[in-house]
């Protein structure tokens, strides 16, 4: 990585190094940026290449670092490259198992296979005991979510083959059009094969899957070369069969629609939006969490898109994509919609894990269970590693669209309608990720959780576990259907300005079923000869 470090001190004015983390042994995993103003964080796409998951497969670490010499090489004097350079911001990760590549191994020093570790669909065929259980995968988890990558290529090989989503699912993504379209783009530079994984040969826990499927970053597999192995003299010539083509998926991730979401009163950034593009209406995209920015690589054509964000009105607004153009819709304002009891829902995934052949079997996606409660749901089955036939509970972790405070608010797990009501699961809550869990209870249905007495302040991640032996587990809604998870702050945690005054006024009522027919008690204060109105409010506001 010498080479990689002096290249980013040769071009400090478009190239910068930045530490991801490190591997199992202490060796340092980097990350190069190249992008013009390149100390800035821009509102431009980012397109992520990532190289030797496995350590033994030398060749996919040369091609990123080639890409890198060229790109600072001939910035300023090819146009093509300059342009992509100015308008993009290209992360180039060439060495992501350092310590594989040091013991000439597939596997990291801990012996498990990190292109098996990550939260999308996993289920441990890689060694491991849980997702992101190795520093590596850790690392490239909490790097990704400081960004919004467009596209990505992962390099591997050996096959010449281009292999595209799903790996772990033969049902494909709500936007396989675009995706097997730039896949056969790739291809047309080099002749290499075009494969969609499941069809070669079926992975969980996998890179590819993960992006798409956690981050909405759509991520191909590159196998490079004709043998495991190639010989060094044969590192020019491939290197030669892929630029064109990985130069083309650089430029297609500013292909599509893009613009800033902000808050119409403020003027403030919105960094938790779920961006919907029709017709792929089952599908996520998010907004950047840096500058609330997206960007979202599309085919021609005419689209809609929908902005939601808690706490906001939502925002519907159309436009046209032209080839090898972005259409940029500048800053988007949002209304903030004023409520007595905020609500704040599911946001993003951590990790989903399911079982495959329920997902096989019905078209459950994950991000039904994202957002508003709205009848569409994920079925939480658990599933079996055919390889050991060791079962993996079915869970999901979902990060909240904003850290809460727990006093005098209440966690609702909202159940979705599979003909099979009242099913069972489990609730786990944290404030931090990758630490330990509080195990907040045993819920059924749709429940709810007082979060008062909690070991926390504030929670920003939520974990439903299936009950495996109490659910309906058989397809094609196996497991528990989790249509949404929210949190509603007490009105404690309002912070509004009223006047008290004396004496008070108590009174009960009864509340909604979905606190399970508790009584509650409030104080109405007026002064003794003023009227005082009553309004009672769902908790939904």
């Amino acid at each position: 990585m010498i080479d990689f470090d002096s290249l980013a001190q040769l071009h400090p004015e478009i190239a910068k190094l930045e530490t991801l983390g490190f591997s199992v042994e202490g060796r340092i995993i980097l990350a190069m940026k190249i992008s013009d103003n390149v100390e800035i964080d821009e509102p431009e796409p980012e397109v992520r290449i990532v190289g030797l998951h496995h350590g033994n497969e030398w060749i996919s670490a040369e091609i990123p670092i080639l890409l890198a010499h060229y790109l600072l090489d001939n910035y300023g004097s090819d146009p093509e490259v300059t342009y992509l350079v100015n308008n993009r911001e290209i992360w180039i990760i060439p060495m992501f198992n350092p310590d594989g590549r040091v013991h000439d191994t597939r596997y990291n020093a801990n012996g498990i296979d990190l292109n098996r570790d990550y939260g999308y669909m996993w289920e441990g065929e890689g060694g491991s005991s849980m997702p992101y259980s190795q520093p590596e995968t850790k690392a490239m988890y909490l790097f990704s979510q400081k960004h919004q990558f467009v596209l990505s290529l992962s390099f591997h090989s050996y096959g010449e083959i281009v292999n595209y989503i799903w790996n772990y699912s033969p049902v494909e993504p709500p936007e396989s059009v675009i995706i097997e379209e730039y896949s056969y783009g790739y291809a047309n530079f080099n002749g290499y094969e075009v494969t969609e994984g499941y069809d070669w040969y079926e992975t969980r826990g996998d890179l590819n899957d993960y992006s798409m499927g956690i981050d909405s970053d759509i991520d191909w597999t590159i196998e490079l070369a004709e043998e495991f192995v190639p010989p060094a003299s044969q590192i020019d010539t491939i290197w030669l069969e892929n630029k064109d083509a990985i130069l083309y998926i650089i430029k297609k991730a500013g292909q599509g629609v893009g613009g800033i979401i902000k808050d119409s009163a403020t003027g403030n950034c919105i960094t938790n939006a779920h961006i919907i593009i029709e017709p792929y209406n089952n599908w996520v995209h998010f907004s950047n969490p840096n500058d609330g920015s997206f960007f979202i690589s599309l085919l021609p054509g005419d689209y809609t898109l929908k902005i939601k964000a808690d706490g906001y009105a939502e925002r519907n607004i159309s436009f046209t994509v032209y080839e090898d153009s972005l259409t940029w819709l500048g800053d988007i304002y949002l209304t903030r919609i004023q409520t007595l009891t905020p609500k704040i829902n599911g946001y993003k995934f951590v990790w989903c894990n399911t079982d495959p052949y329920d997902c096989m079997n019905t078209y459950t996606l994950s991000p039904f269970a994202l957002g508003e409660p709205d009848g569409h749901f994920l079925s939480i089955a658990t599933s079996t590693y055919w390889g050991s036939m060791i079962n993996y509970t079915g869970e999901v972790v979902i990060k909240l669209s904003k850290k809460i405070p727990t006093n005098n608010s209440m966690l609702v797990v909202y159940e979705g309608d599979d003909g099979h009501p009242n099913e069972k699961f489990k609730v786990y809550i944290s404030d931090t990720l990758f630490n330990s869990w509080h195990f907040l209870g045993n819920g059924e249905g749709t429940d709810s959780f007082y979060l008062n007495g909690v070991p926390y302040d504030s929670i920003l991640y939520v974990r439903i576990v299936n009950d495996y032996s109490l659910n309906n587990n058989s397809y094609p809604y196996g497991g528990y259907d989790l249509d949404a998870i929210s949190v509603i702050i007490g009105a404690a945690n309002i912070k509004e300005k009223y006047k008290i005054s004396s004496p008070s006024v108590s009174f009960k009522i009864k509340a909604p079923s979905i606190i399970k027919d508790k009584t509650l008690r409030f104080s109405i204060i007026s002064p003794s000869d003023i009227a005082t109105e009553i309004k009672i409010y769902s908790l939904q506001g």
